[in-house]
């Protein structure tokens, strides 16, 4: 009986969590000025999505406490940090799908993303198309401008406007399994 009661109330700490990391979004959201309200359905869409996950998945990490650790994302962080200061920021962030741009035409298609995830021997083409699949956030089958917050957001999980080596692993792990 007590083991039902502490797993419930787990499960109310979690809930609380998702409602104040909901209201962060949705504040940082009404700081954003779209103008297309079609943005603005995505962005529901892509929390509510999170939220859902949150409640009704297994953790994307090791059991016992332990997160998953991840080579391929510690290489790709390193890489991605160009001024070696420990975190990205969000322009750093932006200059990792810059690179990918082969042709310059300001969108990362899968076969410019899988390329480089290939020549650069970061992991197997499976797991290049697994990651690519989730971060095209609005499923367009192109990474641009559109998707570049939200997978800012994404990583960044404390939401301080900058992506740790450790928020960027534990992150990676969840979308490239």
């Amino acid at each position: 009986m007590f083991g039902t009661r502490k797993r419930d109330m787990n499960h109310l700490n979690v809930r609380t969590k998702i409602r104040r990391k909901i209201r962060k979004l949705y504040f940082k959201l009404s700081l954003f000025r779209y103008q297309d309200l079609n943005m603005i359905s995505l962005y529901t869409v892509l929390v509510t999505i999170l939220c859902w996950h949150a409640i009704t998945c297994e953790p994307a990490h090791g059991g016992g406490g332990t997160v998953d650790d991840s080579p391929q994302a510690r290489q790709v962080f390193r890489l991605s940090d160009k001024n070696n200061d420990t975190h990205l920021v969000y322009s750093e962030f932006e200059l990792v799908f810059t690179d990918l741009d082969t042709n310059n035409d300001s969108v990362v298609t899968s076969d410019e993303f899988l390329k480089l995830w290939t020549a650069d021997h970061i992991g197997m083409t499976s797991q290049g198309i697994t990651l690519f699949t989730n971060l095209d956030v609005n499923k367009d089958f192109i990474i641009d401008q559109v998707d570049m917050p939200y997978i800012f957001m994404f990583f960044d999980r404390d939401q301080d406007l900058r992506v740790t080596e450790g928020e960027f692993v534990v992150q990676w792990v969840k979308i490239s399994s």
